[in-house]
């Protein structure tokens, strides 16, 4: 729960187009203050690396989603299939061709996966990130934002994003703002409730409040 930027985005072109494409994005991004950039990666999705996640995913299910099982479930996917888009093989059960790139705006924010997957005649790509709780909010939103108005501008891409702190829609840091604020304050009064109840839950708003102070005219 929090403040997220969801994304829709699709390619209409080859793998090697694609490839080139989003290699070109990578290096626009390098040049930027993103925390992380990966690398532009084909990986191919079979069935037998679906059903081995699935296996390991129920193996880690509450109680037993401690740090050590989720990192062995990672270590096993990776050393077996070179596998490491959990998102996609938690939703996906067919085998696929994808091609990624990973980019992380900032501590504490979610990572910005750009998973294309083949679908007909075009590559599609889907997901969200949640900049709720980035130590550095407005720096780590306006970085996504920058990167969905990069791939706009280019051929072949059509992008669709909706943004909860509506900054993509109007370009206004007071509205973002307000959004923020309005998020910020839901989270600590649900926290607040828990805590009254002596419901013992660790809420990630309790380490990173943002809110953003709006001057009046």
């Amino acid at each position: 729960m929090g403040l997220t930027i969801n994304y829709d985005i699709t390619f209409s072109g080859n793998r090697k187009d694609l490839q080139q494409k989003l290699e070109k994005i990578r290096q626009k991004c390098l040049d930027l203050p993103f925390y992380e950039v990966g690398e532009v990666e084909t990986k191919k999705i079979t069935q037998e690396a679906i059903n081995v996640f699935h296996q390991l995913q129920a193996e880690s299910f509450y109680p037993n989603n401690t740090t050590e099982n989720l990192k062995r479930r990672d270590d096993i996917l990776r050393a077996r299939f070179n596998l490491d888009v959990w998102d996609f093989l938690a939703v996906n059960n067919k085998p696929s061709i994808i091609v990624d790139l990973f980019l992380l705006a900032g501590t504490g924010c979610e990572g910005t996966s750009l998973i294309f997957v083949r679908r007909g005649n075009k590559y599609k790509c889907s997901g969200f990130t949640k900049t709720q709780y980035a130590e550095k909010f407005v720096g780590s939103h306006f970085l996504i934002i920058h990167l969905f108005d990069m791939i706009k501008e280019m051929e072949e891409f059509k992008v669709d994003v909706r943004d909860e702190g509506e900054y993509w829609e109007t370009r206004d840091l007071r509205i973002l703002a307000k959004n923020i604020n309005d998020y910020t304050g839901m989270l600590k009064s649900i926290s607040g409730v828990l805590k009254d109840q002596d419901i013992q839950a660790e809420s990630n708003i309790d380490k990173s409040e943002n809110y953003i102070k709006i001057n009046k005219d």
